[in-house]
């Protein structure tokens, strides 16, 4: 799966901010014309710290300072002894300082145009107080931008996997489809038969009122079958791009989790109607209003209900689905029951089930993550929570349970 994002590392301008201030106050202990700053950012590169979000310099972790094998050290060299991304344009000494853990390491490098050690002694002590708060702001950066990466990439994943259910729906859909166009065809067909044989008795004069009466009762038939076979199908589109909308709607709105649901399954029903298993749904007749994300809705009944059609059914002669849901007006809640009849989910894995990338299905196109999503949506995008019933033993039940808007 191409996520098409890639890894930097971006300061959150604390510690540029805190070098530049530092330079400022290391001119008056020693006459420094630059300091740079590289922080480990892997285990194989270091990057300088700047002002640039889009550029900066890289140093291989194995051609960094080998010297540095203390959690500080210091030392005054010439620029050639250091790795040649690290060099400044000053033919002097430099002042070396490294802070090293057992999670990072961040190294503080001040150049001067004298070769005199004789600063040595005077800048080690503000070199330490420097290396204590540089690393500090340095790590936080660091960490923020490797969250914030991670948080894209599972945005990214998410969308992927509610790109792939929509994907996955177009063929059942169309499918569905197929049935009310094709007999709205077939009755348009034959309304141009009946046409055709009205204007020809008409002609020929052998138009009589049994005939006409016949005329327009087939031409009411075909009327009726048109409409009912059209609304059909313009209630299975409408349903789709509903459901289409919502999975790629990523503002907050108040929506009525109920006619969420019901657009749905008009998009997910006919895949399930055509794998033969049985679908019930019983939700509240008035609407329920939550603040959320509808997506948010979308994509967890959709990974549940896929779930259960690749994973439930292999061995169950009657499958069925069952959806119901309940207003609980007291605790300002509403609570989904999804369940299935299937095989149920074996009692060693289900601590595993909502982890990401974990799937009973390696290698038959499951990816592991319709479910970590499910419950992350859950929490995140509907401040509720989704959890596996463990008690109940004839199949799978999911409880899904979410705040409504106070009215």
């Amino acid at each position: 799966m191409d996520c098409a994002l890639e890894a930097q590392f971006i300061d959150n301008g604390d510690s540029w901010s805190l070098l530049q201030m530092y330079f400022k106050h290391s001119t008056t202990l020693a006459p420094m014309q630059a300091l740079t700053l590289w922080c480990q950012f892997n285990d194989n590169d270091f990057v300088q710290v700047t002002n640039d979000e889009a550029t900066f310099n890289t140093v291989p972790a194995d051609e960094a300072l080998s010297w540095i094998d203390t959690p500080c050290s210091y030392r005054w060299c010439a620029p050639e002894h250091l790795p040649t991304a690290m060099r400044s344009l000053h033919s002097g000494g430099c002042l070396v300082g490294a802070k090293k853990t057992e999670h990072a390491t961040c190294i503080l490098i001040g150049f001067t145009d004298s070769n005199d050690a004789q600063y040595h002694a005077s800048t080690e002590a503000a070199f330490e107080h420097y290396l204590t708060h540089l690393y500090r702001a340095s790590c936080i950066g660091q960490m923020g931008t490797q969250q914030k990466y991670i948080d894209n990439l599972q945005k990214q994943l998410s969308k992927n996997e509610s790109m792939s259910a929509l994907g996955e729906m177009v063929g059942a859909v169309t499918h569905e489809i197929n049935n009310p166009m094709g007999v709205a065809i077939t009755g348009l067909s034959h309304l141009k038969c009946e046409v055709k044989r009205l204007v020809k008795d008409f002609e020929e004069g052998a138009l009589t009122e049994v005939s006409f009466g016949e005329f327009v009762e087939e031409c009411t038939d075909c009327c009726h079958l048109l409409e009912f076979n059209l609304e059909r199908a313009v209630t299975l589109l409408k349903g789709f791009k509903n459901t289409a909308v919502d999975q790629c709607a990523s503002q907050q709105c108040m929506f009525d989790v109920g006619e969420n649901i019901r657009n749905l399954m008009l998009s997910i029903s006919p895949e399930i109607k055509r794998q033969g298993i049985d679908l019930e749904i019983s939700l509240p007749e008035n609407p329920v209003y939550i603040n959320g994300y509808p997506g948010a809705v979308s994509q967890i009944i959709t990974n549940l209900s896929f779930n259960a059609m690749r994973h439930a059914f292999e061995h169950t002669t009657h499958p069925r689905i069952c959806m119901s849901g309940k207003l609980d007006p007291r605790l300002a809640t509403f609570t989904l029951i999804f369940e299935d009849n299937g095989s149920g989910i074996p009692r060693e894995i289900q601590d595993a089930i909502f982890t990401a990338y974990f799937t009973t299905k390696t290698g038959c196109g499951g990816s592991g993550l319709g479910m970590s999503i499910a419950k992350e949506l859950a929490e995140v995008k509907l401040g509720g929570t989704l959890v596996l019933d463990p008690d109940f033993t004839s199949g799978a039940r999911f409880i899904m349970c979410v705040p409504i808007a106070s009215q």
